[in-house]
């Protein structure tokens, strides 16, 4: 079909499964061959749920409601103003579901604007159990996307859903930075977070001179902190506020919230929010690394061999797995001298994750980085 004009549209319940779409197109004599396949994306900042009954459904049907932290897995289709009507009518709208402009987030981390069709908050009905057919049609159309399944199968029991729990942080929000404490704080009492990890993710960092920003177009792999929380939107609403963000789609944000892969040393990278600028800040980073280019990555890894250390004095649990590059910085000692692992993190021969695997310890805060010598600085 000739689209005369596109528009973006978002799928997350049974509009993903064709077999359903093309059915219900055939019993209303409609041309099914007006959605066409763009990309897999995720809708920051809302969750799934089955919270409206419909009696054509017998049971409850899939809606997402706005949830700070949550993201839901979708497919972003074209369509065309038939395509729209059909939507409309099939969705019951306005009567029942409504057309909502909103943002979704492709795989590399930018946005892209939408429709989508929810039922409003005034319109719930509390969770509503799905009927198993239902349920069948929406979990087929996950497949056939490659969609995870849980929490679809998690929102279709009335099960609390887990949101996106993870933070990447490039700059000043890091350990051991100056605005690290409004993280930190919130551990002295609730023990927020889970765990702590360096980590790198695609993009560029350049600088204002005051703080970095990433950009996710220009290339590059640049270096930071993985945190995952227990209450991740305490985190979100201080990070928000701090970095400028007024929400997705608003047009006054200084930097933007979106979800990317992050690199820890695992088998698979881990989703996390991350903040990221539009434009060049001015100068760039060519190292892509805050710490290298404040001069004090050395300082950092000098604290968490120490930090770690505190549970395994001599972190003899690195010594049968790490034997191979252990013996590139000390043929003939015996004894694993912290300074060897300070360098292999440096090298990038060591991450961090090996450390908090071998000591059981996933949650590193290293100490006071202004007590620490000038000796510690990175070489220019």
């Amino acid at each position: 079909m000739n689209f005369k004009r596109e528009y973006n549209v978002v799928a997350y319940g049974s509009n993903l499964n064709a077999d359903d779409w093309e059915q219900y197109c055939y019993r209303n004599n409609f041309s099914s061959n007006c959605l066409k396949f763009k990309e897999v994306v995720r809708i920051p900042d809302y969750q799934l749920t089955f919270d409206k009954r419909s009696r054509s459904r017998h049971g409850g049907v899939a809606n997402i409601r706005p949830a700070l932290g949550y993201v839901v897995e979708a497919v972003l289709f074209t369509t065309n103003e038939e395509g729209l009507n059909i939507l409309r009518r099939k969705e019951g709208c306005p009567r029942v579901y409504e057309e909502r402009e909103l943002v979704a987030i492709k795989s590399d981390g930018t946005e892209v604007s939408t429709k989508a069709y929810i039922v409003p908050q005034s319109r719930s009905e509390g969770y509503v159990k799905p009927s198993r057919s239902y349920y069948e049609v929406c979990k087929k159309g996950y497949a056939s996307y490659g969609l995870s399944q849980v929490q679809l199968e998690q929102a279709a029991n009335g099960e609390k859903l887990t949101p996106l729990s993870a933070l990447f942080t490039y700059g000043t929000l890091m350990r051991g930075e100056s605005r690290h404490h409004t993280i930190a704080d919130a551990d002295i009492h609730e023990r927020n977070t889970r765990c702590a990890l360096t980590g790198k993710v695609k993009g560029c960092l350049t600088t204002n001179g005051d703080f970095p920003g990433l950009q996710l177009q220009k290339g590059g792999v640049s270096n930071g902190d993985w945190f995952l929380f227990e209450n991740i939107e305490k985190i979100l609403k201080t990070t928000d506020q701090i970095e400028g963000f007024q929400g997705f789609g608003a047009k006054n944000n200084f930097f933007t919230r979106t979800c990317i892969e992050v690199d820890t040393g695992g088998f698979e990278p881990s989703w996390a929010w991350v903040y990221v600028h539009p434009k060049s800040l001015g100068y760039p980073i060519t190292s892509n690394d805050w710490r290298m280019h404040h001069r004090t990555k050395l300082k950092f890894f000098h604290g968490l061999i120490e930090t770690y250390g505190q549970f395994d004095p001599f972190l003899g649990g690195l010594r049968e797995d790490l034997t191979p590059m252990i013996e590139k910085y000390q043929r003939n000692s015996e004894q694993l001298l912290f300074s060897h692992l300070e360098q292999m993190l440096y090298d990038e021969t060591l991450m961090e994750r090996d450390l908090a695997r071998a000591t059981g310890f996933w949650n590193a805060w290293p100490k006071d980085l202004s007590a620490w010598p000038n000796p510690m600085l990175d070489p220019e």
